[in-house]
């Protein structure tokens, strides 16, 4: 059996919490959630005019690492038409991850399929890397942990 992933359990849980939603249910309004998608981070036009939150895991870090739990860094990329958008798309996962009333970031939680993930901590904030005629685009990333036993079923 595949072991749960934690890009694609990222994906579920955006679009259980109402942050972003499946391509195929793109209404223009809501911003897009992708997995690595071969030809990378698609434009906010057309459907995804509400912007695009593409992930990609970027990592496993070693540091501290233990046979009984899995870590690994996935990073998100957001564009948006506008720079106001983008930024709140950015609270908006921001608030789902990271909630002001937990210091650090959230644990014991449910990451879609991965029930519990153990930890989420901001890994990167949110760094603006390009405007172009096509919209702004901001890359921030977070570390996950989980129990190797959760990821197995």
């Amino acid at each position: 059996m595949a072991e749960l992933d934690f890009a694609p359990a990222l994906l579920e849980f955006l679009v259980d919490e109402g942050v972003a939603v499946r391509p195929a249910d793109a209404d223009g309004v809501a911003p897009v959630v992708f997995h690595d998608p071969k030809d990378g981070a698609p434009a906010p036009a057309g459907g995804l005019a509400g912007g695009t939150i593409t992930l990609t895991t970027v990592g496993t870090p070693s540091a501290g690492e233990d046979n009984a739990r899995k870590r690994a860094v996935i990073a998100l990329n957001v564009r948006a038409n506008t720079n106001a958008a983008a930024l709140l798309i950015i609270r908006a996962i921001e608030g789902k991850l990271v909630p002001r009333e937990l210091w650090g970031g959230k644990n014991e939680f449910a990451l879609g399929p991965i029930n519990p993930c153990h930890l989420c901590l901001p890994f990167r904030g949110p760094q603006r890397i390009g405007v172009t005629d096509e919209g702004y685009q901001w890359d921030l990333a977070f570390e996950f942990m989980a129990s190797r036993s959760v990821l197995s079923t």
